[in-house]
């Protein structure tokens, strides 16, 4: 009888157990999913307009004038970092990369190139409104990381794309919000 009655202690215990670990994993609040919280728009931000460029009497690039020189410093400072890469989905859903790439020496001293991709630059001005969501989120990180390296983006010329198409979708996204 002392048998029995052991393992009736026993096997409540044991079913004690079970219950309140199945209790506990039902009731326990399980993390929900959560987008990245919408980045506002840039203000702070605003790199120079590469239709701005200074040029010399020649119709070259004036590399003497104070915009150039000061681009040309804040690039300097963050050569040591590059390149840069960071993958993030938007808001929207979209996938998108940004790459900054080291300072090659065929590339211009003063003007920083920098690439996001996964943007689609040709779509339709009626459809663009998640591809142009996606882009200012890239970037305000982007402009976050060269604060956070010691960079004023103010103070930047960036090629922001290779194609003409794109670079001027990305001109009127950035100048519109």
């Amino acid at each position: 009888m002392f048998a029995n009655k052991k393992t009736l202690v026993l096997i409540i215990s044991l079913t004690l157990l079970i219950v309140i670990l199945l209790v506990a994993n039902f009731t326990r609040t399980k993390p929900q999913p959560t987008l990245e919280p919408s980045l506002p728009p840039i203000t702070k931000f605003t790199p120079r307009d590469l239709n701005t460029v200074p040029m010399a009497s020649d119709q070259s690039v004036d590399l003497n004038s104070s915009a150039i020189q000061e681009s040309k410093l804040e690039i300097d400072k963050i050569k040591p970092k590059l390149p840069f890469r960071e993958n993030f989905t938007a808001n929207s859903g979209m996938a998108v990369e940004i790459f900054i790439p080291k300072i090659g020496p065929d590339e211009s001293e003063w003007a920083l190139t920098i690439q996001v991709t996964g943007i689609d630059y040709q779509i339709p001005t009626s459809e663009e409104q998640n591809a142009k969501q996606a882009f200012l989120q890239a970037s305000n990180r982007i402009f976050d990381w060269l604060k956070l390296q010691g960079i004023n983006p103010n103070k930047l010329y960036i090629v922001w794309a290779d194609k003409k198409y794109a670079r001027d979708k990305i001109d009127s996204w950035l100048k519109s919000q």
